[in-house]
């Protein structure tokens, strides 16, 4: 079976090495990072976008959001989809783009399904993230062997859907991450060591795997980014937009997103999301003064 991975970023040149080279096509955008990958560990580069897509039994596009899909499939990705391929989406983008994506599967006779992932590089490289796929049951069957490969599995209903729970498992994601920076930001202030607050809330009743994973880049203010605080609030922007589209009220989305938005201002913007209240309290900031 001849995949066509496309999208070398952090995720997916991470998540590519769980395929076989043998059989695997990779493709980028910046061609500088798939010739790296190429001369350094023996990826076959797609040096012709369309030929590969049309002589792949599947293709998977990890891209930053659905614009980028979307640029993508206009060069020629979208008509050289061949019948019955399974086009496998990962990008974390708008619910509604997948009606789309799905438009253009039918009428190239091809199959569908979104799967989002939930996780950042380290679940990535060991084959540990949660999948959430979305698809016709068909399309779902012939994608679960290949996205198990990733991690796990799970099949949430459709393409819709799926997105719409990645979207949601990041709004949640964005409140805690936000809660545990600023609690730490008020825990600093009255002297208290980090790694004794940390290790307090990881024994009550807040206490996350989360804040375990995290805890070492909040004690040494390690904001090396695994998933930056720029692409965390790309993900809010979905979510908010998705919330009023759907007529759904939520405040609290409005709210951490222009938390999010202030965060990504500047060269915080590639930081890790653990350092967003440190983002918004530095120097020259001018917020709402709860920084």
């Amino acid at each position: 079976m001849q995949v066509l991975f496309m999208g070398m970023g952090q995720m997916g040149r991470r998540m590519v090495r769980r395929l076989n080279r043998n059989t695997t096509w990779i493709w980028n955008r910046t061609t500088s990072v798939s010739t790296e990958m190429a001369n350094g560990e023996g990826w076959r580069v797609a040096e012709n976008l369309e030929e590969a897509v049309a002589a792949s039994s599947v293709v998977i596009t990890m891209l930053r959001d659905d614009q980028a899909v979307e640029s993508v499939g206009r060069t020629g990705f979208y008509q050289a989809l061949s019948p019955n391929t399974l086009w496998i989406d990962m990008t974390t983008g708008a619910p509604d783009a997948t009606r789309r994506y799905v438009e253009i599967a039918r009428w190239r006779q091809a199959k569908f399904v979104a799967a989002p992932v939930v996780g950042s590089l380290k679940p990535a490289e060991e084959g540990t993230l949660m999948i959430l796929a979305g698809g016709d049951e068909d399309a779902l069957t012939v994608a679960a062997p290949i996205l198990s490969q990733f991690g796990r599995f799970m099949a949430v209903g459709t393409p819709e859907q799926a997105l719409t729970v990645k979207l949601s498992v990041n709004a949640v994601l964005a409140f805690y991450v936000n809660g545990v920076a600023e609690a730490l930001q008020l825990t600093d202030q009255v002297g208290l060591d980090r790694s004794f607050v940390l290790e307090l809330l990881g024994s009550s009743s807040v206490g996350a795997p989360l804040l375990k994973g995290k805890a070492r880049r909040w004690e040494q203010h390690d904001y090396t980014p695994e998933f930056s605080i720029g692409l965390l609030h790309k993900d809010l922007r979905l979510a908010r937009s998705w919330a009023k589209s759907l007529s759904v009220i939520a405040e609290g989305i409005n709210r951490i997103e222009e938390v999010y938005e202030k965060g990504a201002e500047g060269p915080w913007a590639d930081r890790d999301m653990v350092g967003i209240a440190e983002a918004l309290s530095q120097p020259g900031r001018h917020s709402d003064g709860n920084h």
